[in-house]
């Protein structure tokens, strides 16, 4: 009891200990139940007394704890029998009548509602599975373990929980989560893996979470916590790697897992600029031809070279050999093979940089044409011909005999020339063409020996001479020249032809030649080399001199009518275009005028003057219009009528007993001037009339009477007429 007064159990025989806590104080009273139906203990082996008080009573009921967990009364000692009821169970806690409480003993656990099974030793020992209630602990000694299995006593099996795995002897430790997460390494006894993904291991430093979780060999990341299987050979399933991915699917270096996706839908094959050289193989493929490469071997797929149509050919091994064109193809730029012309004529591809080797197959054979694949076509080169087919044979020299059954094949060497038959079937240089016997390979454009700068010279109604000049450095292959002229309008009977020698280069052109005709003047450079005349020629144009006319007359010659005069000639023998009719007036020509189709013109202008002495110039112009013949002059007179009276009368000077007077010619005095004559009148009429005699522009009259007012008019004459006008002024005689 705790204090006096308190509870207590009156000790019994062999009771060792105060059953009250107070010094010097003692428990008295019954030593049994208070009253039917309280509460007793049930008396073990060796009580005395009864533990109830009333009569022929006495304590029933279960002499331990009802259930774990319930309260009990720590045995003291001499204790016999268990407190609690479940098997392996104890009353543990303080002493005293019921302060204890009833658990499982020490190795086992509450597998249920009062029942106690034995803890698993380890991992994989047997075990109590925990009911659903009631249960408490765990049946397994590793932490993070479980009992799992069939229930029933010691039915089950100790194993690690959800996310742990046995890394040793019953030890427990969590499986790492995903590829490259923390893991612990597993020791002695483990089982199980460390880590989440299928193939995987917890490889790396020992000790809790000191490794990391990889996948297994001939395994590799193929997405995030996924670990598959590594293709064995090229052309094995694999998995197509994913996001996450590390490492290769295939397990041949260079090589890569492709195809669909999904576990083990891929193919490994070798990877970008990779072959396969063997059985699972895979080496690199040759950047470019002439470039080392590995020759394939046995179970090779595919070409180590990168080129099309090209291969690895030369020593076996890895890198050992070189990548060149296929038979029947060449490198027709840098790393590119093109297919070898089957013959001349046939379509190739024309070489470009880097090129090596002959798109033709034809000995001395070559691709010309457009630039592209396939795009040239096959001939022979330069020197060579096609003798039959895809044969390129030696082409054969100038004037030496070529194949008369090919004479339309380029066979001669010469460029331009021809296997020509009309010369025994030998090579001669082709109409147009000259042979330079300084250069027998090549037949020169006979438009070379043409000449230039031809020029007349000595041109007359019946001859005219030409020459002419060579181009510089071309004599030597001119051996004839003939100068021909034709009349340009084709008269028979006309014209002419002169053969001359080399060294000339002037002709005088001496027959054949009519007044004012025009003629086509041709040098024709004549080549003789070989055998084979070839020639050229030059031609220009020109006229002979026509005959001049011949003078008929000149009819209405008054010009006061109507400002004009009309003439007319004869027409000259030979041809004429036509004329130029000028009429000139000294040194200064009044006017001139081109006559076509007649022999008459009437010439127009107000500066024709009557009694005026006129040349009238007349010149034949030929055939062309671009020689004019010697001119036919004619002086003419128009005809003479009344003068004009002379202009500007002045007495000039003046005396007592004469006065000088003086005037100006007239303005048209429509003839030859004879002289001029004066009449002299004072106030008492006509005093007198003086005469000049001669043509000239003053005259002193004499005889005058001092201090007289005297008039004088001036009168014109020429050959045929006096002017009925005159000119006057007045003036008076000084006085004495």
């Amino acid at each position: 009891g705790t204090s006096i007064g308190g509870a207590c159990t009156v000790p019994g025989i062999g009771s060792f200990g105060p059953a009250c806590s107070a010094s010097n104080s003692q428990c008295t009273g019954s030593s049994e139940g208070t009253s039917i139906g309280g509460a007793c203990t049930v008396p073990g082996i060796g009580s005395i007394g009864s533990a109830c008080s009333a009569s022929n009573s006495q304590c029933t009921g279960s002499s331990e704890g009802t259930s774990i967990g319930g309260a009990c009364t720590v045995p003291g000692i001499g204790s016999v029998g268990p407190a609690c009821s479940a098997s392996n169970s104890q009353c543990t806690g303080s002493s005293g009548e019921g302060q204890g409480t009833c658990s499982c003993l020490s190795g086992n656990y509450q597998s249920a509602t009062n029942v106690c099974s034995p803890i698993g030793t380890s991992i994989g020992g047997s075990c109590t599975v925990p009911a659903s209630t009631g249960s408490s602990g765990s049946p397994c000694s590793s932490p993070a373990s479980q009992c799992t299995g069939s229930s029933g006593e010691g039915l089950g099996k100790c194993s690690c929980s959800d996310q742990n795995y046995q890394s040793a002897t019953n030890m427990c430790s969590p499986i790492g989560t995903t590829i490259g997460g923390s893991c612990t390494k597993p020791g002695t006894g483990s089982i199980g893996s460390a880590c989440s993904a299928p193939a995987s291991q917890c490889t790396g430093s020992s000790g809790e979470g000191a490794g990391r979780c990889s996948c297994l060999s001939g395994n590799y990341q193929s997405a995030t916590n996924v670990c598959s299987t590594i293709g064995t050979t090229i052309g094995g399933s694999c998995t197509q790697p994913g996001t996450g991915s590390s490492g290769s699917a295939c397990s041949v270096q260079n090589s890569q897992c492709t195809g669909s996706i999904g576990e083990g839908l891929g193919k490994c094959s070798c990877s970008d600029q990779n072959y396969q050289s063997a059985t699972n193989m895979c080496s690199p493929i040759g950047t470019s031809i002439g470039v080392s490469c590995t020759k394939p071997s046995s179970g090779s797929i595919g070409s180590p070279c990168s080129a099309p149509a090209s291969q690895c050919t030369g020593t076996s091994g890895e890198g050992a050999g070189t990548c060149s064109c296929l038979s029947g193809y060449y490198p027709s730029a840098t790393n590119v093979c093109s297919t070898i012309g089957t013959s001349i004529g046939a379509s190739c591809t024309k070489p470009s940089s880097g090129s090596s080797g002959n798109p033709c197959s034809a000995t001395n054979s070559q691709c010309t044409g457009s630039s592209g694949e396939g795009a040239g076509k096959c001939s022979c080169l330069y020197q060579y011909y096609q003798s039959v087919t895809n044969v390129c044979s030696p082409q054969i020299t100038l004037d030496s005999r070529c194949d008369t059954s090919h004479s339309n094949l380029a066979q001669c060497a010469a460029d331009n020339a021809i296997c020509d038959s009309r010369y025994s079937y030998a090579c001669k240089c082709r109409y147009g063409y000259y042979v330079d016997p300084s250069n027998p390979a090549r037949c020169k454009a006979i438009a070379e020996l043409r000449v230039t700068n031809i020029n007349f010279q000595g041109i007359s109604t019946s001859q005219f001479s030409v020459n002419w000049d060579i181009p510089d450095g071309k004599a030597q292959y001119i051996q004839t020249f003939v100068v021909e002229w034709m009349p340009k309008d084709n008269t028979l009977r006309d014209g002419g032809t002169k053969t001359l020698s080399d060294s000339t280069t002037t002709a005088l052109l001496d027959s054949g030649i009519s007044a004012g005709k025009s003629y086509t003047v041709k040098i024709t450079s004549i080549n003789s080399q070989l055998g084979v005349n070839r020639s050229v020629f030059s031609s220009a144009d020109q006229d002979a001199k026509p005959n001049p006319p011949t003078w008929k007359e000149a009819t209405d010659v008054n010009p006061a009518n109507d400002h004009s005069i009309t003439v007319s000639w004869n027409a000259p023998s030979g041809s004429v275009y036509g004329y130029q009719v000028s009429l000139v007036d000294g040194t200064t020509t009044v006017l001139s005028t081109a006559v076509l189709q007649s022999t008459s013109t009437k010439l127009v202008s107000t500066q024709i003057k009557n009694g005026h002495n006129y040349t009238v110039q007349i010149i034949s112009k030929s055939q062309s219009n671009t020689v004019d013949s010697v001119p036919l002059t004619e002086v003419i007179k128009t005809e003479v009528i009344e003068p004009g009276p002379p202009t500007g009368a002045n007495c000039k000077d003046v005396a007592d007993e004469f006065i000088i007077v003086s005037w100006n010619a007239p303005a048209v005095p429509n003839g030859d001037l004879r002289q001029y004559f004066i009449h002299v009148s004072n106030t008492s009429g006509l005093v007198k009339t003086v005469s000049t005699y001669t043509v000239v522009n003053e005259l002193k009259v004499s005889g005058l009477d001092p201090g007289t007012y005297y008039t004088f008019k001036i009168y014109t004459q020429n050959e045929l007429f006096n002017s009925t006008s005159s000119d006057a002024t007045d003036c008076q005689t000084n006085a004495k």
